[in-house]
């Protein structure tokens, strides 16, 4: 007779069972119909609109990962999510105001006459509104950008090249003469750049004291200037070019004369001497 022991049942593994795992994988649910990832967008967004308002009007140094949060509205965990320090804050902040001044500028050009210097300044135009506009982007573009740190600066240069890079094409189709004129157009693409920048941020200290259009006129004059003077000078080449190649041609012409008239003289001598008994 079996005992109580062995007649009681013994429970079945399942394959179910057997291979079941401890815990249950995590289910990323949406929050009022908004998925994780969009979720943390948004937080993202708000962190740099919050460090945009931060820095333009505080600068970067006096701010902390404290007040950014409080200005975005979240905890200092979420500020970690997506960024690993204010450098990288801020860093973001240079490339989304960057990238909303390259826009502006590109679709300002679109619409613009396609003459050269019509274009030229449609372009400075947005570049000026751009500063005035909102003079914490100057602040955190023109100023704050080149004394943060290294990776800030090479960002910034970045930016600045690329600047420079469209430039050099307004000045290769405003001045075609140039570089045949021995000017290096990349130099002066950078001595243009340069030039904005300067005004803008001797602009932006003045708090924009100065009229727009007022701004405008005197760079553009710039630009004129710079035009009426490589005209000028692509002229005298072409005057001096003229005139080398003229009396070229006319010592080449006198050159000519000077041994016909030899050749007639010796021509007649000999007929001379051979005329003598």
């Amino acid at each position: 007779m079996p005992s109580k022991t062995e007649s009681k049942a013994k429970p079945r593994a399942t394959a179910t069972s057997a291979y079941a795992p401890t815990t249950a994988p995590p289910v990323r649910r949406s929050f009022r119909g908004v998925a994780p990832e969009a979720r943390k967008e948004l937080r993202r967004a708000q962190l740099i609109e919050a460090a945009i308002d931060a820095f333009g009007q505080r600068g970067f140094h006096a701010v902390t990962v404290r007040e950014i949060c409080v200005g975005a509205q979240l905890t200092e965990r979420y500020f970690y999510e997506s960024f690993g320090s204010l450098d990288q804050l801020f860093n973001a902040v240079y490339e989304q105001l960057n990238e909303e001044l390259r826009s502006a500028t590109l679709e300002a050009l679109a619409k613009s006459d396609r003459k050269p210097m019509q274009l030229a300044e449609a372009g400075l135009a947005v570049f000026f509104e751009f500063v005035r506009n909102d003079p914490r982007r100057a602040r955190i573009m023109l100023i704050e950008a080149v004394s943060i740190s290294h990776d800030s600066r090479r960002i910034a240069e970045h930016a600045t090249r690329n600047f420079t890079d469209l430039t050099r094409d307004f000045v290769d189709l405003l001045l075609p003469e140039a570089r045949a004129l021995g000017i290096d157009v990349e130099l002066l693409a950078a001595a243009l750049v340069g030039a904005n920048i300067h005004v803008a941020v001797r602009w932006l200290q003045e708090n924009f004291a100065t009229p727009l259009p007022k701004v405008l006129f005197t760079i553009v004059t710039l630009y004129r200037t710079l035009i009426a003077h490589m005209g000028d000078e692509a002229k005298r080449t072409r005057e001096a070019s003229a005139s080398a190649s003229a009396s070229a041609s006319a010592s080449a012409s006198a050159s000519a004369s000077a041994k016909s008239v030899s050749g007639g003289v010796r021509t007649r001598a000999r007929g001379a001497l051979k005329s003598k008994p």
